[in-house]
């Protein structure tokens, strides 16, 4: 898709996120640290403001994602726009699968004649690891436009990366009875003609390493950095001492294009640190 010659530098609001219980994706939070970055990182390449879980309150009347009122009482747009107007690019994030309630709501597909039940995989299988959602069937034709319906709403909003994540083979998922390549490749076509970084997540099975080289500019090694011990710390030495071995079996699959994503670096914060 004509990005990734280098690794993308910037922030994510997912260490924030579960240090804080969930608060640290709202407009004001996500500007201030769009501001922070301009004035602090920018001139030395960190240029990415990605949103993680949380950020959708719901979908419109094509099972596309709508963004939460409560945490951007202004609109995303509004947010997106002052990112940009930073000159950074801004990010977000989503998972396989078709929303249970879309399905229910049999709603139908934008700009075409199909409907939700026409391309969910029957019988009924479960699209990520925690079950959130439907697997789609993208042997239907009316499944890529689907994807390409979210894709193309995302472009007009002026985002530029996406967070895919709960990808198999990987994701805790060790053998096929999860399998999310299709997936993988719709998105990745869907996304190139709006220049769209794609990164996929996380732990991702490196026997299929030729799938994400193919379709995707970054893709997790292993499981998150985040240590999950509530002020104990945003991440754990064993958290980050267990990613070396993972380096030496990954290394020979990045480069210019495609890299290797060793999750976040919790450093700088004193002891918020944990390390």
């Amino acid at each position: 898709n004509g990005l990734g010659a280098k690794p993308y530098m910037g922030w994510s609001s997912y260490s924030m996120q579960v240090y804080t219980t969930g608060s640290w994706i709202t407009a004001a939070n996500i500007k201030a640290q769009s501001d922070a970055m301009h004035e602090k990182l920018q001139p030395y390449g960190y240029n990415y403001i990605n949103v993680d879980a949380g950020w959708n309150g719901g979908m419109d009347g094509y099972g596309r994602p709508v963004p939460s009122t409560t945490l951007y009482p202004d609109g995303l747009q509004d947010v997106i726009d002052h990112v940009h107007n930073n000159g950074q690019k801004f990010g977000l994030y989503m998972i396989p699968g078709l929303s249970p309630q879309a399905l229910d709501d049999n709603l139908p597909i934008y700009g075409t004649a199909c409907h939700m039940q026409d391309i969910v995989k029957m019988p009924l299988e479960k699209a990520d690891y925690w079950g959130l959602g439907y697997k789609i069937d993208f042997s239907q034709s009316c499944a890529q436009s689907y994807i390409t319906s979210i894709a193309d709403l995302l472009g007009s909003w002026g985002v530029d990366f996406l967070k895919f994540d709960s990808v198999t083979p990987g994701s805790g998922i060790s053998d096929l009875s999860l399998d999310a390549r299709d997936d993988v490749k719709a998105w990745s076509e869907a996304l190139a003609p709006h220049h769209i970084w794609l990164e996929l997540s996380w732990a991702l099975d490196i026997k299929y390493a030729d799938t994400w080289k193919k379709y995707a500019n970054g893709w997790r090694v292993d499981w998150d950095i985040e240590c999950y011990c509530g002020t104990g710390g945003l991440t754990a030495w064993p958290s980050i001492a267990r990613l070396f071995p993972k380096a030496e079996q990954w290394w020979r699959h990045a480069g210019a294009g495609g890299w290797n994503d060793f999750d976040s670096l919790n450093i700088g914060n004193g002891a918020m640190d944990g390390i």
